[in-house]
């Protein structure tokens, strides 16, 4: 009953005292925490018109009955200017989770649906509950960060879903919603679909890591599908050792699932393999709410001199990263180490997260709003990628991309086999 009576109270109009109370309050942490309010020249454009308006609107948002619900809403818009996904709302624990169950994904032509048994693979979605999916993927830009175009299309197909982002484009139908599609012959179809209760962001049971040999043991798949380290992280760095021992010269490091983790937890893949440790710039802000208490660092960045040549502790290696949206935080550091380094190939689809980005460092910064009890975090770092040459090119630009529905690990091992075939000719 308890729980019920939660459910209800979040999608119950407040008074707007309570929600002005807590935007301030939003504000204060923000502005007291985040680096993006640091006297440094490279922050000033977060500090501009964009941001006073976003704060201004929250502020008068909060003067308007809403429901908690709502309210987190608004809160996550103002939060989004930062284009920073370490700091939001957690929609979630808001019970925002009613939407439509359709697998749907986004690219530069327009959202589209994946096969299932109400529409043909290949179907465009041209409209929800007579709203133009442009419209719908605007307002889900708004309302949810993104730090790349991959991310924001990202975002897209998974908020497109949405029940409560539907109902800010302009959706007011509550069952039988209608959808309408075009299949490759130009045809439009209309379907219904109603809401169930379910997950936006990725979720599930993945094992934190996997590792094989393959091609008659001459390629090392090595599947990392968090950076926190855990009781398989030894063995795996024991099958690496073995397997460049043993005279595997090809790795393939699977990101494709990794959402993050601790940035040092590449520390000893690194040794193993040879490679110079790579620092990192890092801005760190010291403020009443970071309970280290660190003090503002400089930025320090790795030499970028450390290029493919790299001696690999004697080995010549040929490494491969596959990449997804869903690779993140954590996971996006070892990707920028490997492309300023130039020590291998990306392949996949650009992830969400940008090379230099905002984050956590050793713990998280949380926040609970005081009245509403909505529930976030706040980054307190700005982790800067570590050739210093590249750092407004920011966007995870994979080398070789692959087609919605192609297998970045077939990719990958028709690339080896290319360039094994290159090197027997020569």
């Amino acid at each position: 009953m308890l729980a019920i009576l939660a459910v209800v109270a979040f999608y119950y109009p407040l008074r707007p005292f309570i929600m002005l109370r807590d935007a301030e309050y939003l504000i204060h942490v923000v502005e007291e925490a985040h680096p993006a309010f640091l006297s440094l020249e490279r922050f000033k454009p977060y500090q501009g018109e964009v941001y006073q308006l976003a704060k201004a609107r929250l502020l008068e948002a909060a003067t308007s009955r809403m429901s908690i619900a709502q309210f987190a809403l608004e809160c996550n818009r103002y939060l989004a200017t930062f284009h920073d996904l370490h700091t939001d709302v957690d929609l979630q624990s808001m019970h925002l989770v009613s939407g439509l169950p359709l697998p749907f994904y986004w690219s530069a032509d327009g959202l589209w649906l994946e096969s299932c048994p109400m529409a043909p693979e290949g179907s465009r979605v041209l409209s929800i509950g007579g709203v133009d999916v442009e419209h719908i993927g605007e307002i889900v830009d708004t309302y949810i960060a993104f730090e790349t175009e991959s991310g924001r299309f990202f975002n897209r197909a998974c908020y497109a879903r949405s029940k409560e982002i539907l109902s800010l484009a302009g959706v007011t139908a509550s069952r039988d919603i209608e959808i309408v599609l075009q299949d490759g012959s130009m045809d439009t179809k209309t379907v219904f679909q109603n809401y169930v209760t379910m997950r936006f962001t990725p979720g599930g049971e993945y094992p934190s890591l996997t590792y094989c040999l393959i091609e008659d043991d001459t390629v090392a798949v090595i599947a990392l599908n968090s950076c926190i380290i855990d009781a398989n992280y030894q063995p795996m760095l024991d099958f690496l050792e073995q397997s460049l021992h043993g005279g595997v010269r090809q790795i393939i490091f699977d990101l494709r699932w990794n959402l993050g983790g601790f940035s040092q937890y590449w520390d000893k893949i690194h040794a193993v393999m040879g490679i110079a440790k790579s620092s990192h710039g890092l801005i760190e802000r010291n403020s009443s709410y970071n309970p280290i208490k660190g003090t503002l660092l400089p930025s320090i960045y790795s030499s970028p001199l450390l290029r493919r040549k790299a001696n690999f502790r004697g080995y010549d290696l040929d490494i491969y990263v596959l990449v997804s949206p869903y690779t993140g935080s954590a996971a996006t550091w070892f990707i920028a180490q490997i492309k300023d380094a130039e020590l291998g190939t990306i392949i996949g689809v650009t992830p969400k997260q940008a090379l230099s980005h905002f984050g956590h460092c050793n713990y998280k910064l949380s926040f609970t709003l005081p009245f509403t009890r909505v529930k976030g975090r706040i980054s307190y770092s700005l982790f800067i990628r570590p050739d210093p040459l590249r750092d407004k090119i920011n966007e995870p630009v994979v080398d070789i991309e692959t087609t919605y529905g192609e297998d970045a690990l077939e990719r990958a091992l028709q690339e080896i086999h290319m360039r094994r075939e290159v090197n027997k000719d020569n």
